[in-house]
């Protein structure tokens, strides 16, 4: 709008200045045009702002360094559009508490435009977008209108998920495919067996064969013949540490989308009994991901032993201070902390 004002003055003194050196019928039709043109451009202003109609549409969920947040409709039911609007929107995560002013500028016409809100996050977590305000300004520069909104909005935005090639899981499970029958085999040799028939109304997707549902050329599901018993408990540390925090969130909701994209229900613990979620499918893992990282319970890190020792399954070594699963219905444990995926022994009850 500043440069639209000073634009202006700069007309403006220029058609004055020709009327004093060549005074003239040229020169004072100029300068009156240039005069009188603020009036008219106050009044269309008037005839259009009061029927300026904004609306948002904010996404749900987005991906970490994705651009796209939402879009903002505008539209005017005046011939005459509003030439300039500015939408200045505040963004606070609630996971690093860090906040983020953005502004926008729009036109609203008779037709409508829809824009596209772009602006990328460096970091995941629960991002809460206000509306702090709306300005309509003539085409001038000169005159505006400021319109209520107190519209308010959250925002998951979630890590870059991996197909899970290369998570530990990965080597504990093993997955023989039949026409008829699948058996899955646990760490502990146990096998859970389920038949594989037609997809029938009802049935959830998530249990879709989709590599045998390719051979028999229509929808195969699986039927498990035990439901309800996790095989994988996902245990996380719990640090005050916001770089550790957000690698070992990173990690959880890596290793989980990967489980749900093999139709593996599973188990997420912090190391307590009283915050286990049980996680059967993906709208289970972004309501768990949106409470996990809005900052309502933050998880305190428990002062242990540090001379007390667990060997992993893989070998690997973590300390006692780290929380470890408790869940005794899982076969197979994954702890995570900021360095990666420690694999434990099933059903440890230690």
């Amino acid at each position: 709008m500043l440069r639209r004002q000073i634009g202006y003055a700069l007309a403006l003194l220029a058609a004055f200045a020709l009327y004093v050196f060549y005074s003239g019928y040229t020169s004072w039709m100029i300068l009156m045009v240039l005069l009188v043109l603020p009036f008219v451009s106050l009044l269309l202003f008037l005839l259009a702002v009061f029927t300026v109609s904004i609306q948002f549409d904010w996404l749900e969920q987005v991906l970490l360094h994705e651009e796209v947040l939402g879009h903002i409709m505008t539209s005017c039911r005046a011939y005459f559009p509003i030439s300039c609007i500015r939408v200045r929107l505040c963004l606070h995560n609630e996971f690093n508490e860090e906040q983020l002013s953005h502004s926008l500028f729009l036109t609203a016409g008779r037709k409508g435009k829809r824009y596209p809100v772009v602006l990328s996050f460096h970091h995941i977590g629960v991002i809460q977008i206000q509306v702090r305000d709306i300005v309509c300004y003539d085409l001038l520069g000169l005159f505006r209108k400021r319109i209520a909104c107190t519209q308010e909005s959250a925002l998951l935005v979630l890590p870059q998920s991996g197909d899970g090639s290369s998570l530990p899981w990965k080597h504990l499970l093993r997955e023989r495919e039949g026409e008829s029958e699948t058996t899955i085999v646990r760490a502990d040799g146990t096998q859970d067996c389920f038949s594989v028939r037609e997809y029938q109304p009802g049935d959830a997707f998530r249990r879709i064969h989709w590599k045998l549902s390719a051979k028999q050329g229509s929808w195969m599901v699986r039927e498990f013949g035990e439901s309800g018993v996790p095989i994988i408990c996902l245990t996380y540390e719990r640090t005050q540490d916001l770089h550790k925090q957000e690698r070992i969130y990173t990690y959880l909701y890596e290793t989980a989308s990967a489980l749900l994209a093999q139709g593996i229900s599973h188990e997420i613990s912090d190391g307590t009994q009283r915050n286990v979620t049980s996680i059967n499918e993906e709208a289970d893992l972004l309501r768990f991901m949106y409470n996990l990282l809005s900052g309502a319970t933050l998880p305190v890190k428990t002062k242990q032993n540090d001379d007390e020792r667990v060997e992993g399954a893989n070998g690997a070594t973590a300390a006692q201070d780290q929380t470890l699963p408790i869940s005794t219905q899982a076969d197979t444990c994954l702890f995570i902390d900021a360095v990666g995926i420690h694999i434990i022994e099933g059903n440890s009850k230690s």
